[in-house]
Formats: structure tokens, C-alpha cells, sequence
């Protein structure tokens, strides 16, 4: 089993780590996810006051079991402009700068994004650990192919990134060839499909911001109020016919939800199998 022990790097906002360890945990057993204590005190930038280089930052990662694979996450900007960096092959550090507008496009939570970032370095680890005298290149692409491995230097493709999210068979092709288990790599991908899968609220929300599921769901959910609520301040709730009303205002109600909720999940696995 590999181990991943996650920690704060200073202020991070409202970030869950321990969404973050569920949403890796649960879809299998390769990979375990561990919520460490956060370090409080990063210090100042040492790049010009306002960047931290990735030596300061690595410097600070807490001593754990060797064999667990350390991933800091900040909300500090980095050397370089990067998201990410990584050392050894054991540390991961992710910086949360700049994406909120990339989460909020691609209709992904910051737990969400830490996952699969992290879970994009941990397979790099693995393959640059198997083969020697690897560079970044050699399994990170330039062009945009909704693919983990994406390298976007233009940091707005990277909604496409998080939107896809999926190892596509170039990519997957290299794992195999350096010898990356593929109990690993079926992990992750386990992960990954689970995380682009909509949930029942998210996907509500998600059709309420629609203007005809939006109005449509939204009269019959008023109606239902309204109904309900006028019946019992006349004191008229009493008849099969109202019983009847309100029962089928709530059943539509639901299969407006549900059938809103199918639907995001046909356009999710659409969207990935037309990559």
C-alpha cells in the first residue's frame, strides 16, 4: 500500500483535508490517504517578498515514515509560477494560488483539485523512481488533451484539465513501460473517475444555475410551498384531492432532481469518452 501524509503549509483557507482523504480512500485499497498536523508558520517569501522558492518551503515538511509520500499544501505563490513541485521522490508541494477561478470554471472543489494533483505528482514519483535520468517532458505533454499529465503553461487550460481529468493511452503507455504498478495506476484512475463524477447536490445546484431547469424546477417546488402552506392556513388539508396535489407536486419535484442528476452523469461520461 503506498501512503500519502497531507498537511497545511501555513493559512490555507477553508480547505478540508480530510474531504480530501475520503475522496481518495474510498473508491480502493492501493493508495491510503493520511491527514497530517499542519505546519502554522511558513515565514516570509524569500523571491523578492512576495514568492517562496520550493527549497524554503521543502525545508519545512515534517519528518514522517519514509516510506509515506509527503504533499504540502499552501496557498503561497511559487518559483517559477508553478502549481506544483516536487522533490526526491517522496515530497509533493501544491501551491492553491490563483485557482479559484480555475476550480469555479471547471465546476471542481479545491478537496477535488488537491486529489487529482496530487494523485498526477504521485504517479510522476513513481514512474521518474523507475526510470532513470527521467525528465518532466518525457511523461507531461505540452498539447491539451484533458489528460492528468497536460503540462499548462497557459494557466487557463487547465479548466480542461480538471473538467476530463483521465490518463489517456500515450500516457498510460509510459506508466507500463517504466514499470509503474498497474495496481497503482488502476488506483488512481478509480479515484479520478469518482471525482468527476457529479454529485446529487452538486449537480442540483449545478441545474438550478440553468434558466428553463431553473424554472421549470422552481415552480413546482413554489407550488408545492404554496399549496401546502395556503391548505393549512385555511384549514383545508383535509381531502384525498389535496393529499393527492401535494404527494404529486413532491414526486415531480423529485424526478426533476433525479432525472437532472442521470443527466449530469450521461454528459460527465460523455465528456470523457470524446476525448
Amino acid at each position: 500500500m503506498l501512503e500519502i501524509y497531507v498537511f497545511k503549509l501555513g493559512y490555507v483557507g477553508g480547505v478540508d483535508l480530510y474531504r480530501v482523504a475520503r475522496l481518495v480512500n474510498a473508491p480502493q485499497n492501493i493508495i491510503r490517504l493520511i491527514v497530517g498536523d499542519a505546519v502554522r508558520n511558513i515565514g516570509e517569501p524569500n523571491l523578492g517578498g512576495i514568492i517562496y522558492s520550493k527549497a524554503q518551503l521543502f525545508n519545512l515538511f515534517p519528518v514522517v515514515d519514509i516510506k509515506a509520500i509527503r504533499v504540502g499544501i499552501t496557498i503561497a505563490p511559487l518559483e517559477g509560477n508553478f502549481y506544483t513541485h516536487t522533490q526526491s521522490t517522496n515530497a509533493i508541494l501544491i501551491s492553491l494560488f490563483q485557482t479559484d477561478e480555475l476550480c469555479e470554471k471547471a465546476k471542481r472543489t479545491k478537496e477535488e483539485y488537491i486529489a487529482q494533483t496530487a494523485l498526477t505528482e504521485l504517479l510522476w514519483l513513481q514512474y521518474k523512481s523507475r526510470k532513470s535520468n527521467s525528465h518532466f517532458s518525457d511523461l507531461f505533454h505540452q498539447d491539451t488533451r484533458g489528460c492528468i499529465f497536460d503540462f499548462v503553461a497557459h494557466k487557463p487550460d487547465k479548466i480542461h484539465k480538471l473538467k476530463i481529468g483521465q490518463i489517456d493511452p500515450i500516457c498510460k503507455g509510459k506508466l507500463v513501460e517504466a514499470n509503474v504498478p498497474e495496481s497503482v495506476v488502476t488506483a488512481v484512475e478509480r479515484i479520478i473517475k469518482r471525482i468527476q463524477r457529479p454529485s446529487f447536490i452538486g449537480s442540483l445546484i449545478q441545474g438550478l444555475s440553468k434558466p428553463l431547469f431553473s424554472f421549470v424546477f422552481g415552480g413546482v417546488f413554489i407550488g408545492l410551498i404554496i399549496n401546502t402552506l395556503s391548505s393549512l392556513a385555511l384549514g383545508e388539508f383535509d381531502s384525498i384531492r389535496d393529499y393527492f396535489i401535494v404527494g404529486f407536486l413532491f414526486l415531480l419535484a423529485i424526478a426533476l432532481a433525479v432525472g437532472n442528476y442521470i443527466w449530469m452523469l450521461v454528459l460527465s461520461n460523455s465528456n470523457r469518452n470524446t476525448v
